[in-house]
């Protein structure tokens, strides 16, 4: 099979889940299709994952679209047949997060070998039965539930343990996992860009590797502008264990006499200890670049954007291949110049 095989199979993919989703989102099913798996998989994950609702599993289909559509398109020469394989641990928090990223190992000539957590399995297992239909990527990705054997190559999507970093320690391996971004404000952003980064803060409840956890505002930013946006979520808080989190946050901030504010879903607080729990959006205020650098919030949280203007913010997105992209691409380069197999 040739790259260009693969290409358009990825981007056949790609163009078959948009249309199942707009056919969800119409409520036209073709019953005698394949099309019925993904409204399976949309409308049964919570079943299996009470945080995977339908709404949010529907917007992980179209980025996950949106990053097939991206990997075919880009022409490739590594491909040889899936000769070797990739064990990857698969313990992401927010629906379908790092499929597209398999696509990419796909790409260079790897069989993947997937472990997924146990609230994973469902989602997954789905979405490879809908892999079914396409002959040039079935089979290429596999679930394993048991242990992995002769690889070629270690890849953690979610954050290990240290009994787990002393195991991948010995093998060539990459770890893909970060707790969150965060994201520096001007104070003149318009209504569209204050409604993607909320989006940004909000979306998967707020437990995704790509969500804003962290804003840093000018010192003199009025954070009710931001009111109106987060509004739109105000119902996450009938989410029963996001309720939970909140609540149960919302009591620690009392009983240490923590400020916060309750804007839409969110307790908002200026506490640098709170940042990073769920139902929590930590401010951090700034009078110059050197106070974010400075701020150990932003080693931990990455701002996705810089102090260099608004001429040089990237395009929004919880896409977690926009992160992993290069560093897979170096590590495979890498493994690819070696000889050592497992």
């Amino acid at each position: 099979m040739s790259i260009f095989n693969i290409n358009e199979q990825i981007i056949g993919l790609a163009c078959s889940l948009k249309e199942s989703v707009t056919n969800y989102r119409s409520g036209k099913t073709n019953t005698a299709s394949s099309e019925t798996i993904i409204h399976e998989l949309i409308l049964e994950s919570c079943q299996h994952n009470p945080w995977f609702i339908a709404d949010h599993v529907v917007y992980a289909l179209e980025l996950l679209a949106e990053d097939l559509v991206k990997i075919g398109e880009e022409q490739q020469s590594i491909y040889n047949g899936n000769e070797k394989r990739v064990a990857v641990l698969f313990r992401s928090v927010a629906p379908l997060e790092g499929v597209a990223e398999l696509f990419q190992l796909v790409k260079y000539g790897y069989a993947c070998e997937v472990m997924p957590s146990s609230d994973q399995q469902y989602i997954l297992k789905k979405f490879l039965l809908y892999l079914d239909n396409f002959p040039a990527l079935a089979g290429t990705i596999k679930e394993n539930n048991h242990k992995f054997t002769d690889f070629s190559a270690l890849i953690s999507l979610s954050e290990l343990g240290a009994t787990t970093i002393d195991y991948f320690n010995k093998y060539q391996s990459l770890q893909l996992h970060r707790k969150g971004i965060s994201y520096i404000l001007y104070g003149n952003e318009d209504d569209s860009l204050k409604d993607k980064i909320t989006e940004m803060v909000c979306m998967y409840y707020g437990r995704s590797t790509q969500n804003i956890k962290v804003l840093f505002v000018p010192q003199d930013y009025n954070i009710d502008l931001l009111t109106p946006a987060l509004e739109l979520y105000a119902d996450q808080l009938f989410h029963n264990r996001y309720y939970n989190n909140f609540e149960y946050r919302k009591s620690a901030m009392i009983i240490n006499h923590l400020s916060f504010n309750e804007i839409g879903p969110l307790l908002v607080t200026e506490s640098a200890s709170q940042a990073g729990y769920t139902g929590v959006l930590c401010v951090q205020r700034y009078s110059s670049v050197d106070d974010i650098m400075n701020n150990e919030l932003s080693i931990m949280y990455k701002p996705f954007n810089s102090m260099d203007g608004f001429d040089n913010i990237p395009s929004l997105s919880l896409s977690t291949l926009t992160h992993n992209y290069e560093k897979l691409n170096n590590f495979f380069q890498y493994i690819s110049t070696q000889n050592h197999q497992f």
